[in-house]
């Protein structure tokens, strides 16, 4: 072990010593330390060949702190991007359910201005049609009473079955019943569109609650009076009164 002295001129271009005339690569160039014939030296199986760079500092320092730079940047993109992500998703679920809603909002006010039964159900029916073809819950091509179902069971998820099933119905006895639509079936289908809607409303958090005196605190109800209680049977007893006709009605 020691430290050897020593002074080179070197340009970093031309490789002294190589027959062949090459250049160093990339101002590279390596030292390899030999004490030949020593007795103080003493042999190491590693390699004692060290390389050095002339010039500025390595790339791969500077890659190295470049990537402690952008790393946090691209973390807080792609958080932002997944964000952003579920964020349109939420918007354009809601966007296709008010969809829905309004028109079945159209179907239901068709049907209070008392317009022509038939004719606003297959309006209706042809809207919801094209809305599943746009947003692919039917194909292009077939348009089939068990497709449609399974279009207004997936579309209409929020709803409950029960709805859904009266709804259904509706359709079916308008493309396929024979006897004539009275106001009995157009008061189901108002009541059926109403209670669709309204279920449409809650799942999108639209619902407004409404607060009659029924829901009221009774703070100011029935004064009782000294001496009354209430008996097994819910009704006011006045206490020392009998309810015999035929007794004098006092006692002690």
């Amino acid at each position: 072990q020691g430290v050897s002295n020593f002074t080179w001129t070197y340009l970093g271009s031309e490789v002294p010593g190589a027959p062949d005339g090459e250049y160093a690569q990339d101002g590279m160039w390596r030292i390899t330390a030999m004490f030949e014939g020593s007795d103080l030296f003493k042999e190491y199986s590693e390699n004692r060949s060290r390389t050095i760079h002339q010039g500025q500092e390595p790339e791969a320092q500077a890659s190295a702190w470049d990537l402690k730079v952008m790393l946090p940047i691209i973390i807080a993109f792609l958080f932002a991007a997944i964000i952003g992500a579920v964020m349109y998703k939420r918007y354009s679920e809601r966007r296709r359910v008010e969809i829905l809603r309004g028109i079945l909002t159209d179907s239901l006010l068709a049907l209070q201005a008392r317009n022509e039964y038939i004719q606003v159900i297959f309006n209706c029916y042809k809207d919801l049609v094209r809305f599943f073809r746009q947003h692919g819950f039917m194909k292009k091509v077939y348009e089939t009473t068990r497709e449609f179902e399974w279009a207004v069971r997936s579309a209409f998820y929020m709803v409950p079955a029960e709805q859904l099933d009266g709804f259904l119905n509706i359709f079916e006895e308008a493309r396929y019943s024979d006897h004539n639509i009275g106001l009995g079936q157009r008061d189901i289908a108002i009541s059926t569109l109403s209670g669709i809607t309204q279920s449409i409303s809650m799942a999108l958090g639209d619902a407004l609650i409404t607060r009659t005196t029924e829901h009221d605190a009774d703070l100011h109800g029935k004064l009782t009076k000294a001496g009354e209680f209430v008996d097994s049977e819910g009704n006011v007893q006045q206490a020392g009164l009998d309810e015999d006709p035929n007794a004098s009605n006092f006692s002690l």
